[in-house]
């Protein structure tokens, strides 16, 4: 690894093809394989792998809390993911979430924004809605208690033609924090 900089870049694409094909054969749900294989995807030209393996590698942190680490490998599938896909818009989605939990609030709204607009080219309701109830609580989490409401109307509007009970339980609780953060406390029990 620390001597590929001394190969000229086409010996440098074969010998990590070579390295792929040698650790896409190992456990791909072992993390420390997962890394090798985009590390070797992305040096080979692979880049449809590369950006499997740095999606498989984000959600396996992001479900182990380690927030930083899940938005590095989000933010390097990403670079890899063909546009407008729906693997664009779980990478999104997920750097927003991961974003969001390390306080980074502005850059979670931008992402959760961009996954919104996905789902909905997608024309995938439920997605859509589940993504504005968090642009909701990000926006209120700001005291921007408007972007709230509209992000939180948008995904009712959505909800009412569903069947979804937690989605709509969700819609409650974001027009209540709607609410009380515009001083009425009463409605918002």
């Amino acid at each position: 690894e620390g001597l590929l900089h001394l190969f000229a870049p086409a010996s440098r694409r074969r010998l990590h093809a070579a390295a792929l094909q040698f650790v896409d054969k190992r456990n791909p749900e072992d993390a420390r394989t997962l890394a090798r294989i985009a590390r070797h995807a992305e040096g080979s030209g692979a880049h449809a792998r590369a950006a499997e393996a740095y999606l498989a590698l984000a959600d396996s942190a992001a479900r182990r809390h380690r927030l930083l680490e899940a938005e590095a490998n989000y933010s390097a599938a990403l670079g890899f993911l063909e546009p407008a896909s729906f693997a664009q818009e779980r990478a999104y989605a997920g750097r927003g979430q991961a974003r969001a939990l390390i306080d980074r609030y502005d850059d979670a709204i931008l992402d959760l924004e961009r996954a919104v607009q996905l789902a909905t080219g997608r024309n995938d309701k439920r997605t859509e809605a589940d993504l504005l109830l968090d642009l909701a609580t990000l926006h209120d989490l700001r005291s921007a208690y408007d972007a709230s409401a509209a992000a939180m109307e948008r995904a009712a509007t959505i909800v009412d033609g569903l069947d979804e009970p937690r989605l709509s339980a969700r819609v409650d609780a974001a027009r209540g924090r709607t609410l009380r953060g515009r001083g009425k406390t009463a409605e918002a029990v």
